[in-house]
């Protein structure tokens, strides 16, 4: 069954940068010089995640997948988006992966 790998953005070019948490893939986009911090090339919409099968897919996307597999604990659910810290954020999400940089969260 498809699994989430990594948190990931798209630029309006198109590039996908991946990484722990949405947080440092915009950072990691920025150092590129792919974005401009309050230049609007990253919008919410451009916010989600990078599955197994190297798909991208939006925030309730990742949501359905998640919870389908059970990567998402269904206690934490409070909207109708995914958050990277669902997958590895134990203390408030039961989150319960660690991540890595080339396997992405995976249960140790």
């Amino acid at each position: 069954m498809e699994q989430i790998k990594h948190a990931a953005i798209r630029t309006v070019d198109e590039y996908i940068i991946t990484g722990k948490d949405h947080g440092r893939c915009i950072q990691k986009a920025v150092e590129l010089g792919l974005a401009t911090i309050g230049e609007g090339r990253i919008k919410q919409n451009m916010q989600g995640f990078v599955t197994d099968n190297y798909r991208f897919i939006g925030r309730k996307e990742a949501l359905a997948l998640g919870l389908k597999n059970g990567q998402i604990d269904k206690r934490m659910v409070s909207n109708d988006e995914a958050f990277s810290e669902m997958l590895w954020m134990e203390e408030i999400y039961y989150g319960k992966h660690h991540y890595d940089k080339r396997k992405g969260y995976f249960i140790p």
